[in-house]
């Protein structure tokens, strides 16, 4: 899948000004913040930065056909899961639909 990801960046021509402003999800946050940033972050073009402790317990749904019809949500770790679990957690945040 990254070897895809990686041609598609090359042969398409991205018009980066389409993202949005990345969102935070943090604990920091309150309830009813949260759910709006869950909720925005399986939207086009969106990104979202995620603390640890919402890699695991946090499901994201996406509803957005546009999103879903160029490859769904894709997830980027930027540390070493402390375990092979809790990559598998971080990762299936997206696979529950």
């Amino acid at each position: 899948k990254l070897k895809g990801l990686a041609e598609a960046f090359r042969t398409r021509r991205i018009d980066h000004s389409m993202f949005r402003q990345p969102l935070e999800l943090s604990e920091t946050l309150s309830d009813a913040e949260r759910q709006s940033v869950i909720a925005k972050a399986t939207r086009r073009y969106a990104i979202t930065l995620v603390t640890r402790s919402f890699g695991r317990g946090t499901d994201f749904m996406c509803a957005d056909s546009g999103l879903v019809d160029n490859g769904g949500v894709h997830v980027v770790l930027t540390f070493f899961p402390e375990d092979e679990s809790e990559c598998k957690q971080c990762f299936g945040r997206t696979c529950r639909q």
